[in-house]
């Protein structure tokens, strides 16, 4: 059986990206420190469901050093792909992942931490 690759999809540039905002009692707590543009796909909570959903973040304060933490946090900020498909909030759960952060890692500094895809 062979299936056929799909092409990654177009990242519009992030100033032509609506926000993507901190909703008290709805989006995680920890969302708030983290700026999201919306790029492509439906938004969650839409019903209108597909498997393709992305854009940019970045922390709203870049951190003096970029620590394993940052990067786990940036792992978790992007809603979980089942949301679109819901029509309202609902708990969902972002964990469906495994994550290897592999080390010496590159040091990355301040401006190394912009916008992350």
């Amino acid at each position: 059986m062979q299936v056929d690759a799909l092409s990654a999809s177009e990242a519009q540039p992030v100033e032509q990206c609506p926000a993507l905002p901190y909703i008290p009692n709805t989006t995680p707590e920890f969302t708030r420190h983290i700026e999201m543009r919306w790029s492509f796909g439906h938004m969650p909570f839409s019903g209108k469901g597909g498997r393709e959903m992305g854009g940019w973040m970045q922390f709203c304060e870049s951190p003096e050093t970029f620590s394993d933490a940052h990067i786990v946090a940036l792992v978790n900020t992007w809603p979980t792909a089942v949301l679109p498909h819901l029509s309202g909030p609902v708990p969902a759960s972002s964990l469906s992942w495994a994550l290897d952060i592999i080390h010496p890692r590159p040091a990355l500094s301040p401006g190394d931490s912009g916008r992350h895809f």
